[in-house]
């Protein structure tokens, strides 16, 4: 299937810098996109052009023809590699009996995994202390792992156990708790302070991978510190995001001080210690770290990629 090809007439207003602004245009168009710009000219209707301009946008595309060559090597080295292992693939299928890897089971079974509202090992934090497992281990202050995802619901408790939940669902918001029922504090069971306690938790999960070990964890938090480190995260991740997407962060599990009604309490800080995304534009993913430094200057990076 051949590649759609589009032609696009852009102008700039007087005043506007017009290369700098069509570098960061063809920088957007690949990275949210996946739109590659493989060749630009220039319309010229005022001749009355500076020196300096017309420098930049000798420049600008002859980056955007070095680029769209490199890309036709690649594409051909890697169909040359193809047709170079065919042969040896052959022999080595017929001495050995193989699995392919698409067909192994795993991605089976790792969507049911993600199927499940906790996975991996439930992480929680009270009084200063993270813990994980039923058994409540702690964590070191400090330990680093890798926030995939989010989700946030209404769980509803009895007995000591969830019952029920109401997942938010895409670009809405979770129902009030007025519309959830189970609104007479007579009937509610009494929280480890004797005082009747909602049954409705207004829950937000952090889904956490180690980078080292793949091992996964659960973050489950119902307390207003809890959900505002979740929500200050999520901020974090939609700007990186804008020049970034796919970003994920790397967060130290933390603690800080946050005064109430009741004094000074304690609440949980998943703080930012770097990024890691994948490679788009590659045959494979390819992990790598974004610097903060880089995520500052890549919407007008002139070497990435235009």
């Amino acid at each position: 299937m051949s590649a759609q090809t589009f032609t696009v007439v852009l102008c700039a207003k007087p005043g506007a810098d017009g290369i700098r602004a069509l570098r960061a245009v063809l920088k957007f168009a690949w990275r949210r996109h996946r739109l590659r710009c493989n060749s630009i000219v220039e319309t010229r209707e005022n001749r009355d052009v500076s020196n300096q301009i017309a420098s930049a946008f000798s420049e600008l595309r002859h980056d955007v023809a070095r680029r769209a060559a490199r890309i036709r090597r690649h594409t051909q080295q890697t169909r040359g590699a193809s047709i170079m292992s065919d042969g040896h693939t052959l022999m080595q299928k017929q001495q050995e009996l193989t699995v392919p890897a698409a067909d192994d089971g795993w991605g089976d079974a790792a969507a049911e995994a993600a199927e499940r509202t906790i996975r991996g090992t439930l992480l929680k934090f009270a009084d200063w202390r993270w813990t994980v497992g039923k058994e409540a281990t702690l964590v070191e202050d400090g330990t680093q792992l890798v926030a995939l995802a989010t989700a946030a619901m209404w769980v509803r408790w009895q007995g000591n156990r969830p019952v029920e939940h109401i997942v938010r669902q895409p670009g809405k918001r979770l129902p009030d708790r007025e519309d959830l029922g189970y609104t007479d504090p007579t009937e509610w069971e009494k929280g480890p302070d004797d005082e009747p306690k909602d049954p409705w938790q207004n829950t937000r999960l952090v889904y956490l991978v180690d980078p080292q070990t793949a091992e996964a964890f659960t973050f489950s938090t119902a307390s207003w510190g809890g959900r505002g480190a979740v929500i200050d995260l999520a901020d974090s991740i939609a700007r990186m995001r804008s020049v970034h997407p796919g970003a994920c962060p790397v967060v130290e599990l933390r603690a800080a001080k946050m005064p109430t009604k009741f004094g000074m309490k304690s609440k949980p800080i998943l703080k930012i210690v770097g990024w890691k995304t994948t490679d788009a534009a590659g045959a494979a993913p390819v992990e790598k770290q974004i610097t903060s430094k880089q995520a500052d200057a890549d919407v007008m990076n002139d070497e990435i990629p235009y």
